[in-house]
């Protein structure tokens, strides 16, 4: 039985990212919850149990990814490293919109083929900066290919529907550029595996 992600560091880590934040605001919070470093040790002792973060594209259908010089056929329960620059990047459209919010970040998008349902597009917003209560940590972090901290949902422009598509959008762990993807589609497989750093995604809901 893994242990579970502590819930609110994926919302630390996105408030912590936020380009507008002033310092003064942390300080303002932390000492009505514990010293400044305790707050790092803490923080430091999660990310360093959390290991690589993974998301898991749940699904009970046959699946084709589109990449930008591959495609992938996946049937099975498979588990891919994909880099960032395999992934094809947002239309101008939804660029504009993201850019508004994270003018720093970058974003690709994974095109994913589903039957004959509404096909998907994964959004992936990647921020590069490391924030500083992290850089200390972060020389010496073992997994920075795959990125700091965890895979969380983005709320402003996630679970959208739009002509044939259906938007995912999630942000990524700092600096990644390599994605972890298992796909689970024989869950029985899966359950053995399961990892504290997973973020799942469920294409066959709100069909």
């Amino acid at each position: 039985m893994p242990f579970s992600k502590p819930d609110f560091l994926p919302k630390l880590l996105e408030f912590l990212s936020n380009a507008n934040i002033e310092n003064k605001e942390l300080k303002n919070i932390m000492p009505d919850i514990f010293t400044k470093r305790d707050f790092n040790k803490l923080i430091m002792l999660n990310l360093s149990n959390l290991g690589i973060a993974r998301l898991v594209i749940k699904t009970q259908d046959c699946l084709k990814l589109e990449l930008l010089k591959d495609n992938y056929h996946i049937s099975d329960n498979l588990e891919l490293d994909i880099n960032i620059n395999q992934l094809k990047n947002p239309s101008n459209s939804l660029l504009d919109i993201l850019k508004i919010y994270h003018p720093k970040s970058d974003f690709k998008e994974l095109n994913i083929y589903q039957n004959d349902k509404f096909n998907k597009k994964i959004i992936f917003i990647i921020t590069n900066e490391i924030p500083k209560i992290f850089k200390e940590f972060y020389k010496k972090y073992p997994y920075k290919n795959y990125g700091l901290g965890s895979f969380s949902q983005y709320n402003y422009y996630d679970n959208v529907k739009e002509s044939k598509w259906h938007y995912f959008t999630i942000l990524s762990p700092f600096s990644a550029q390599t994605i972890k993807i298992n796909f689970l589609i024989n869950e029985k497989k899966f359950l053995d595996k399961e990892q504290i750093n997973d973020f799942i995604v469920n294409l066959n809901e709100n069909e």
